[in-house]
């Protein structure tokens, strides 16, 4: 993952104006219907797409109870000079 791409998913994870309404949104959409939309939606905003999908991620597949917290989580444990 790039630096900058890194950088800024995680400045969106700190602002609740910002992660709320995507987690909400994860709570509230039909993955059969809607996801793959709001998913691209975020088309040309790397950062955003990242943190959807580890939203939906961590909503899916895991047995996490801290979504916000489980996407930082896998932002920073991630080798940030991956794919740079």
């Amino acid at each position: 993952m790039k630096a900058e791409i890194r950088e800024r998913a995680l400045l969106i994870l700190r602002d609740p104006s910002r992660y709320l309404p995507l987690l909400f949104t994860v709570y509230s959409i039909d993955p059969e219907i809607q996801e793959a939309d709001w998913l691209a939606a975020s088309l040309g905003d790397e950062s955003e797409m990242l943190v959807k999908r580890l939203l939906v991620e961590g909503f899916y597949r895991t047995r996490e109870t801290d979504l916000v917290a489980y996407a930082r989580r896998c932002i920073l444990e991630e080798d940030p000079h991956a794919n740079e």
